[in-house]
């Protein structure tokens, strides 16, 4: 018997099929239609319906394991007529998803039998299982497992010349992104899957990959609302500037009883430095208070690999920058190599993370800022830690993400 389960209730409650798709979920602040013919299509999904991406996030932050040689993999030698039953069985369990069934005992051995076939470099056999493999996967919200398998459909694309393949992994791995938030990576592989297309002339395709660009570009900040109210200051600020120049040039002489007042009138440096006084004052007694940012990985002392994913919380009121910037940089005196600042969207929960390559191994400090009011600033304390090859050890064991992460 098979193990069946009610639809999971990850990032987002999925629901069956709409148009040509197999069934969709919602992930960050959009909606995913899985099972395409062209691949993953993305849509904006409305404010109650959009769901915490944390999981998919960490998945796509982890680095691209080793596979495992054939050897260590299940023993097996499948035929061609058990591959086409496993390829039969895959599009039976798409029907059963479509149908609101779980049959998660078979999945797995699906998911072994990919991983299996890979390892033993039988990139055309895993490539078509991995079709309908990926879809499942999503559906299922397994997001390890998803990322995983879209970057071995890569690998093996790229081993035996399957251009179309390729495209569609890094077109499914872009989608991905964009659901997560990362418009860095998104832009980059969606871009690419792209280029890919439109050089074997995958019409259908291409169509669904410019569909997610155009919705990528047109993205929204999570904090519509805020920034409102920080360009709305902005303006408030520019329109008495312009009020307090008016007067100072165009305005009747002040009179004796307002020495005060028409001492800061008729000297502009003193009009300057009272302005200025007073702004401090204001946002001093009454202005908003600043985030509170804090890294939480990776840990003081602790040791990562070359890709380090550092993460935390931030900020979430009305004032408060929908982004951090991580800057990270070598502690003086180790072998570290500067990195470029990274920035990192704050989702609803106040969770953030960047994913930083560094180019060498040594030791580096973090810090993460955000920005808030009107040209405000708040920096969290730094960390610092060493970035080796081996990687992912802490002082006192394995370090990770421990930033909110929803079931995945």
């Amino acid at each position: 018997m098979s193990e069946s389960s009610e639809p999971p209730s990850g990032s987002g409650a999925w629901q069956g099929p709409a148009g040509s798709s197999t069934g969709r979920v919602a992930v960050g602040r959009y909606t995913l239609y899985a099972g395409g013919p062209g691949g993953t299509s993305a849509e904006r999904a409305p404010r109650e319906e959009q769901a915490d991406p944390s999981s998919l996030r960490h998945a796509l932050a982890e680095e691209e394991p080793e596979v495992s040689a054939a050897a260590e993999l299940e023993a097996a030698v499948d035929t061609a007529s058990e591959v086409t039953a496993k390829l039969e069985k895959a599009t039976g369990l798409l029907k059963s998803f479509a149908e609101g069934r779980f049959e998660l005992d078979q999945l797995n051995e699906l998911l072994r039998s990919f991983q299996r076939w890979y390892g033993e470099r039988r990139f055309s056999d895993a490539i078509r299982l991995a079709r309908s493999l990926v879809t499942l996967l999503l559906l299922a919200q397994r997001w390890t497992d998803l990322v995983r398998t879209l970057r071995m459909v890569r690998r093996a694309a790229e081993q035996i010349g399957d251009t179309h393949a390729q495209a569609w992994a890094l077109h499914e791995l872009g989608t991905l992104s964009l659901g997560a938030d990362d418009a860095e990576a998104a832009t980059r592989q969606l871009d690419r899957a792209r280029e890919l297309r439109r050089e074997i002339g995958d019409a259908q395709g291409l169509k669904v990959t410019e569909h997610n660009l155009r919705l990528l570009q047109a993205r929204l900040p999570w904090y519509r609302p805020r920034n409102l109210v920080i360009a709305a200051g902005a303006v408030a600020v520019a329109v008495a500037a312009a009020v307090i120049a008016l007067a100072s040039s165009d305005g009747p002489n002040p009179s004796p009883t307002t020495s005060a007042t028409s001492s800061h009138v008729t000297s502009p440096t003193a009009t300057s430095t009272s302005a200025t006084a007073s702004t401090t004052s204001s946002s001093t007694t009454t202005g908003p208070q600043a985030p509170k940012v804090v890294i939480r990985t990776p840990a003081n002392g602790s040791t990562t690999g070359l890709t380090v994913l550092v993460s935390g919380t931030a900020g979430t009121g009305d004032q408060d920058a929908d982004s951090v910037t991580v800057t990270v940089t070598p502690v003086p005196g180790e072998s570290g190599a500067p990195t470029p600042p990274r920035s990192a969207a704050v989702d609803p929960a106040g969770s953030w993370f960047a994913k930083v390559p560094l180019r060498n191994a040594g030791g580096y400090s973090a810090v993460a800022t955000q920005g808030y009011d009107t040209g405000k600033t708040a920096t969290s304390a730094g960390v610092t830690f060493t970035a080796s090859r081996g990687g992912n050890t802490g002082p006192t064991g394995p370090t990770g993400p421990t930033g909110p992460t929803g079931p995945g």
